[in-house]
């Protein structure tokens, strides 16, 4: 799990002939079995879903890295503005970014996060912020269990996912790789989307 980008484990593993299955992706040059989930297509019915409720310039929650690629090409299909909101993730980060969210980017109607414990500060410190949810602003979360989801006022609407059966699903194919052994010469890999649920973090732009 975490993995990291050309991550050294999975070459161990794949070099000691270790049966092993990663709950993510990373680029490593070869093929390995995992599961995740296809945020290429979380990200469009996200952005989708904004564009729908007659939104076009968004937010979007991240933390060190630039807005995927994926995402900048979905956004320019839809005519949408995306602008980046690094914040570390924690929920001091969510915080910091809510008190200055009006003063630093008051044009934003719209907000995809991609993290979890920020868009919990975000939202718990909204109101205090002079932020009204959904009113002012739509926020839409990719990247929550739905148990972070409804712990806020409001809830955050999210394209959800359900933790437990991707790591079942984790655990059912490592048994196949390890009773297949050195016969297993086919990498497995399953990507997971989810549903748009509305929990009442956006609305229709007026």
């Amino acid at each position: 799990m975490n993995v990291k980008e050309n991550d050294q484990r999975v070459h161990l593993l794949n070099r000691e002939r270790v049966p092993f299955v990663v709950l993510g992706r990373t680029e490593v040059g070869f093929k390995y079995n995992y599961v995740d989930r296809d945020f290429q297509e979380v990200d469009k019915i996200a952005l989708s879903k904004l564009k729908e409720l007659g939104h076009s310039k968004i937010g979007v929650i991240l933390s060190g890295i630039e807005i995927p690629t994926h995402l900048k090409e979905q956004a320019l299909a839809l005519k949408m503005k995306l602008v980046p909101l690094d914040v570390p993730n924690t929920i001091e980060g969510g915080v910091d970014l809510a008190n200055s969210l009006k003063k630093n980017h008051s044009t934003i109607t719209g907000i995809i996060s991609l993290l979890d414990a920020a868009t919990l500060g975000f939202m718990n410190a909204s109101e205090s912020a002079g932020i009204s949810i959904p009113e002012d602003l739509s926020i839409i979360g990719v990247n929550m269990l739905e148990s972070q989801a409804v712990s806020t006022k409001p809830a955050i609407s999210t394209v959800a996912f359900d933790a437990y059966e991707m790591a079942k699903s984790c655990g059912k194919m490592m048994v196949e790789a390890i009773e297949l052994g050195q016969e297993n010469k086919k990498a497995r890999s399953e990507l997971w989307v989810g549903d748009f649920i509305d929990r009442g973090s956006t609305s229709q732009l007026p």
